[in-house]
Order: structure tokens, then sequence, then C-alpha cells
């Protein structure tokens, strides 16, 4: 009799449970922060996106007519005596720089995580327009390498690349991505050139022989560059998003 009644008075002091209603409104609102959280990445995944479109549209044109006077020559919508460039430049860019410092750069890092240096300037800020004045330094000298006609002007131009990389980013996720860049995007202008947008003044590359167009063994080197300066704005774009 004893024990039933304390069975009693020990059911008595459980606490209630939670009713269906209730079970099914905390499942609710779990779901509903899920959503919200998906919700954020993808708007903050697409804002990243749109900066790196602006920031390509317009930075992209102007570091491409640094040396384009010695490069080559635009025959489709070219703009410009001095600095020239095409207004096909602009919305290729704009997609360069997307997929660059966006989509290219999380497959890289999953690639290859870790680096091999520490950058020399710790703020990103400062770091991103570094990276972008390096890519402008790279462009110009690959245009008075040509002017010069140096001997070993590509080894020249890459070593120049590669410290760009050292000092400023050093992980090898910049380095994959900088190397692939550098042998694909190149290639990548050989259909533009033969449907005539533009042409080489003094191509030195055939990759796929002479009866197709040529390109300058420079503009690997070059393309490298302006990986780390696109890594470069994604990450400080990232950044700016975090912090709203």
């Amino acid at each position: 009799m004893r024990i039933m009644r304390g069975s009693a008075a020990a059911a008595s002091h459980q606490p209630p449970r939670p009713s269906y209603s209730e079970s099914n409104r905390h499942l609710t609102i779990a779901r509903g922060l899920s959503v919200a959280r998906q919700t954020g990445v993808r708007t903050h995944r697409r804002t990243t996106c749109q900066e790196l479109q602006q920031a390509g549209a317009a930075l992209g044109p102007a570091c491409d007519a640094i040396h384009n006077q010695s490069l080559l020559q635009y025959d489709v919508l070219p703009i410009g005596d001095v600095a020239r460039t095409s207004l096909l430049i602009p919305p290729l860019l704009a997609l360069t720089y997307e997929l660059l410092g966006g989509v290219l750069t999380a497959v890289a890092r999953r690639i290859a995580p870790g680096g091999a240096a520490a950058p020399l300037i710790d703020d990103q800020r400062l770091r991103t327009v570094a990276a972008v004045a390096a890519t402008c330094a790279v462009i110009k000298l690959s245009a008075v390498l040509i002017a010069a006609e140096t001997p070993y002007a590509f080894f020249v131009l890459a070593a120049a690349a590669l410290v760009q990389w050292a000092t400023l980013d050093g992980t090898y996720a910049s380095l994959l991505l900088g190397t692939v860049v550098a042998v694909a995007g190149p290639l990548a202008e050989i259909p533009f050139e033969e449907l005539g947008c533009w042409q080489y003044y003094s191509p030195d590359y055939f990759p796929f022989g002479q009866d197709l167009p040529g390109i300058s063994s420079l503009t690997g080197p070059c393309y490298f560059a302006v990986t780390q300066d696109a890594q470069a704005l994604g990450r400080l774009f990232d950044d700016d998003e975090r912090d709203v």
C-alpha cells in the first residue's frame, strides 16, 4: 500500500509532458530559423557575387588597358587610343571576377587547404588594395618587357606574379587556382580571336597549331595576377557582408 502511494506521489511530481500542439509549434519555429539562415546565406552569396561583378566590370578593363597598346588590338567595339580596351571586356571580366573570387575559390579551398606562408599585410582591406596594385604592376611590367624585347620575359613576369602571391596571399588554394587560370585563361581567348574580336601583335604561342590564332605567352602570368586580386576582392566582400 505504501509502495503504491509512493508511486502515485512520484507520478504527481513529474513535469507535464508538452502537448502535441506545443511540440508542433517548436518544430515549426526550428524550421523557420533554418529557412531564415539558408535565406541569409543565399542573400550573402548573391550580394558578394554582385559586388565581384561590379568590381570586374570596372577594374578589369582599367587593368586590361595598361598593356594593350603593346600586346593586342581590339577589332570589335574598341575604346580609346592610348589606353585601349573594348566594350566586350566589362561583361567578360564581370563574369570572370565572379567565378575567380567566388565559386572557383571555394572549390580550390576544398582541394588545397592550408598555406605556405602568412601574408605580409594583416588588414584585409589594405591587402586587397595592395593586390589590385600588384596586378596593375605585373600587367605594366608585361608591357615594358614586350617593348624592350627582353629575353626570358616570361620567366621574369612569372616570378613577379609569384612574388605577388607569396607576399599578399600565400594559400595553396590561391596558388592552385592561379596556375590553372594561367593555363586555361589564354586558351579561352582563342575562340574570340577566331571570331575576330581581337588579335595579338606578336603571338609566340600556338597551342592548337598554326591553323588557329596564337596568343602571347606573357598573358599566362597576367592571368595568374588577376586571379590573386579577384580572390582578395572576394574575401573582402565576404568579410564586409558578415559584419553587416
